[in-house]
């Protein structure tokens, strides 16, 4: 497995910046967000949702599940097919649509809505410590979303891997 190194990197800090002011202005003007209609926002929103999609691999599981076993690489799915066993990922997946509609039933509940933010904060320890210990820490680190695993940054300072293995990790995906 050969790592890509990388060299350099061009930073351009003028368009986050100028994101940044226009969202600022934005307050301003917030009388004038007022007339835009609700239908209109709830389509950016959903918009916004739906082109996430693509790298979200909880949605490239869900996407698995209906898809001819002839067809799992020619539509990019096989990152962890074949690594995992289908029942663990079935399993995974599972646990996490529970979750997710877990979420929107505590979202809908007037009262209970208020520990909304408990419940997220939860899922951090629930990935670090339990997940691992169900499903094997090397299957949830294949399934979970790409990157580096929240654990591991720990790991590697205990090997002796420094910053340049993480870029070189990544090296694939980046633009010079």
């Amino acid at each position: 497995h050969a790592l890509d190194v990388v060299v350099g990197c061009h930073e351009n800090r003028l368009s986050n910046l100028g994101q940044a002011v226009i969202i600022g202005c934005a307050l301003f003007y917030i009388k004038g967000v007022g007339f835009l209609p609700i239908a209109a926002l709830d389509g950016l929103f959903l918009y916004m949702g739906i082109a996430s999609f693509g790298g979200n691999s909880f949605y490239n599981r869900i996407v698995l599940l209906i898809t001819d076993i002839t067809r799992v690489e020619a539509r990019g799915l096989d990152m962890f097919y074949g690594k995992v066993p289908k029942s663990t990922v079935h399993k995974y997946t599972a646990l996490q649509f529970f979750i997710l509609l877990c979420i929107f039933i505590v979202t809908l509940l007037p009262y209970v809505s208020a520990l909304f933010p408990l419940g997220i904060a939860i899922l951090v320890p629930l990935r670090i410590y339990k997940l691992p210990e169900w499903f094997g820490k090397e299957n949830v680190d294949l399934l979970d979303a790409e990157g580096v695993a929240p654990d591991a940054e720990e790991a590697g300072d205990e090997a002796g891997v420094g910053p340049q293995t993480d870029l070189a990790m990544v090296g694939d995906n980046m633009e010079l």
